[in-house]
């Protein structure tokens, strides 16, 4: 069996199409214990360019503005190792469903070890 890796990001068409700014959001670093609370997060181009405190991190023209009160900002959670229900025995094709889901609950990067050629097109959908 030929082994493919699938790698989805979340910094696709969407994110690149617009530039994003959420506010007063709590962060939950990795690098640290503890929470940042009241920051802003800049995102231009789909790539985070600024992260400050709210009270002084100006927001940047023509940007959509997400109020993060109240809301938690983490980095994107990767599974190294996931399968979908495809491989399951019915071989019902439902990948589009299941990252979306992925997405949904904070996976930004999902690693799909299987040799079916369904995952070399939906990678492709992916990436265009």
């Amino acid at each position: 069996m030929r082994l493919f890796i699938f790698i989805f990001i979340l910094t696709i068409v969407r994110l690149e199409a617009q530039d994003y700014t959420v506010q007063h959001v709590t962060l939950i670093p990795m690098n640290k214990k503890g929470s940042l609370t009241d920051m802003t997060v800049i995102m231009q181009e789909g790539k985070i360019r600024k992260i400050g405190p709210s009270a002084s991190t100006s927001i940047p023209p023509n940007t959509t503005v997400i109020d993060g009160r109240n809301k938690f900002l983490i980095p994107g959670l990767y599974d190294m190792h996931a399968h979908f229900f495809y491989e399951q025995g019915e071989n019902v094709n439902t990948c589009d469903k299941e990252l979306k889901m992925m997405l949904a609950n904070g996976l930004t990067s999902v690693r799909i070890e299987c040799g079916d050629s369904l995952y070399l097109d939906v990678r492709e959908k992916v990436n265009s």
